[in-house]
């Protein structure tokens, strides 16, 4: 008997441009002061929209290896233009740790095990799973000093270096994926961790992340128009000119 209403209207499509939304409301949260807390809150919401979008894209992908290089690729490059940009527009109070392609290419990782415990290939899940911890190494070399240390960990992405919480969206992630067919079961994992996510965040709204629950449950697994590349390019512009204008407004240069 079918449903008389129809509330699984969203496609992945739809996910991507409302976690946008969330996401750039977040983040003039993050560069700006006296903005209202609502925008920090539906960025909370959008965290497990975008790994649940995570998990959807790495199982669809057509080469699961070009897919995880890709995100690798897009960590570091967005990486160097975060540095290169703080370089030469210094601002003492805002540091650009924001990396979500190293959160996507960290998790994807872990999602690369699963398929492989699956296969019956331990051994090599195992030597995968410890790569995110054995690039932490440069980073702690380098522990006492404050400039260099940031930096290692924006140019190289590991599971110890993830900024506000990542390592536990990771293993939010990994479940999605595991659970990618049980629409319930995810939701129910997500008010779990929305329960105990505090001690794991800066911010004091992370339960609001369990709002996701709502488009989780809308979803309707169909992949829409796509836009391959919209995420790629949105997410370090929106932030790359956000910290320009926040930083040319604490200079006084815009009024």
């Amino acid at each position: 008997m079918k449903p008389i209403i129809n509330y699984k209207i969203l496609n992945s499509t739809s996910l991507k441009i409302i976690l946008i939304v969330m996401m750039l409301l977040g983040h003039i949260y993050q560069m700006f002061s006296n903005v209202p807390a609502l925008f920090s809150i539906l960025t909370r919401a959008g965290l497990p929209i975008i790994m649940l979008v995570t998990a959807e894209s790495f199982h669809y992908t057509h080469n699961k290896y070009k897919y995880i290089l890709r995100l690798g690729i897009a960590s570091v490059v967005m990486a160097i233009g975060s540095i290169a940009l703080m370089g030469i527009i210094p601002n003492s109070t805002l540091f650009l740790y924001n990396s979500a392609f190293t959160l996507f290419f960290i998790t994807t990782i872990y999602m690369l095990c699963v398929d492989k415990v699956k296969e019956g290939k331990i051994y090599i899940a195992l030597i995968i799973a410890i790569i995110p911890i054995i690039t932490a190494i440069p980073a702690a070399l380098f522990v006492n000093n404050q400039f260099i240390h940031d930096r290692i960990c924006l140019l190289i992405p590991s599971i110890f270096t993830l900024m506000d919480g990542g390592y536990f969206m990771v293993v939010l992630g990994v479940l999605f994926y595991i659970f990618r067919k049980h629409r319930y079961i995810q939701v129910i994992i997500l008010l779990i961790f929305a329960s105990f996510s505090s001690p794991f965040f800066v911010s004091p709204y992370a339960p609001f992340m369990a709002l996701a629950a709502i488009p989780i449950l809308m979803y309707n697994g169909e992949k829409g128009h796509g836009f391959k590349y919209l995420f790629y390019t949105f997410y370090p512009l929106h932030i790359w000119i956000l910290y320009i204008i926040a930083t040319l407004l604490s200079k006084g240069i815009l009024q």
